[in-house]
């Protein structure tokens, strides 16, 4: 491909129009969390008539054809996602994204990500970088038998969410935060619990059609060895397969005990992701 690439900023609404639909294809491919991103986004867009001022969006195309790659970075969080069909426009963008709108860390296809740092010589920038399997489950493939012991979290639950964040950051080496009482409104987070103490926790994340994922599973040090966040991952699964959704997650590729508690509930690869971040030049 030739011509000039440009980098603009975009409406998740403009985006959808004038993308490269390879961009979203059918999963496995394609970045299921970023098209989710978008859609949710283009949604906000038609009802309120404006953009959302948290995300910030920015395409690269030629010479003003389909977009061939997205940079969407959170203003509040610096949080980014990434995805490439052209390998020249891809580099750009990441290059242009580290200069003006540098995030804490992106999450994006290996390969997408892999051919932009090496078009744009931007490797040497990478501080850490978390090769991640993309997983799926689909209805009637769950492998554990589900007990239904388990609830959504309430906001009784908030201290213990709380410890559970901080713990989490610890041993994952991450930095994320939420709004509990936000997700808690929304019903997203699951637990579940002895003698009344919650022994582990997962939350619901992306939808798109018949597919959901979920993430952030934990159990706490007291509670490891004896089988809870299998059965709160197999009792999750169980709840999504009712209305006939297929469960899709990313965990990194060194975390042993997630990814022993997903193969043993059923859950297969379907590709890799990474988690990348970056240094100042």
């Amino acid at each position: 491909m030739s011509g000039k690439i440009e980098i603009v900023p975009v409406s998740a609404t403009e985006f959808l129009q004038s993308m490269d639909h390879a961009l979203f294809e059918e999963f496995p491919g394609g970045h299921f969390w970023l098209e989710h991103l978008v859609r949710v986004l283009a949604h906000w867009e038609r009802k309120r008539s404006r953009f959302d001022p948290e995300w910030r969006l920015w395409g690269a195309c030629r010479n003003g054809s389909a977009f061939t790659a997205l940079y969407a970075v959170s203003a509040k969080t610096r949080y980014a996602l990434f995805h490439a069909t052209d390998k020249a426009a891809g580099a750009s963008l990441l290059r242009w994204a580290l200069a003006h709108e540098p995030p804490l860390k992106v999450l994006s296809p290996y390969r997408s990500m892999g051919q932009a740092l090496e078009a744009a010589g931007l490797s040497g920038r990478v501080t850490r970088d978390h090769r991640q399997l993309l997983m799926a489950l689909a209805p009637g493939e769950l492998a554990v038998e589900p007990d239904w012991e388990y609830r959504l979290a309430g906001e009784q639950d908030i201290p213990r969410l709380i410890e559970y964040n901080r713990l989490y950051n610890e041993e994952r080496r991450t930095n994320w935060t939420r709004d509990w009482h936000d997700l808690i409104g929304r019903h997203i987070v699951y637990v579940r619990e002895q003698e009344g103490k919650i022994t582990s926790c997962l939350m619901r994340g992306a939808v798109l059609g018949f597919r959901v994922a979920l993430g952030g599973t934990f159990t706490f040090p007291e509670f490891r060895g004896l089988g809870e966040a299998t059965m709160l991952v197999a009792n999750f699964c169980a709840e999504m397969a009712l209305f006939g959704n297929e469960v899709c997650l990313i965990a990194d590729d060194d975390n042993l005990p997630a990814l022993r508690v997903y193969a043993k509930v059923g859950f297969t690869p379907q590709g890799l992701f990474r988690t990348t971040y970056f240094g100042r030049p």
